[in-house]
């Protein structure tokens, strides 16, 4: 049977949190990478 894959998003108050939580999560092995944009715009 195939792996399943789970894609989350999540936001931050700021890029510095994001880089400290994202490095943690992949050092833990939660994650297998994390992606950090600068902006989200909701339509």
């Amino acid at each position: 049977m195939p792996e399943k894959i789970l894609l989350a998003l999540s936001t931050f108050p700021d890029a510095e949190t994001a880089r400290r939580i994202s490095n943690e999560l992949v050092a833990q092995k939660f994650v297998a990478c994390a992606n950090i944009l600068p902006s989200v715009e909701s339509i």
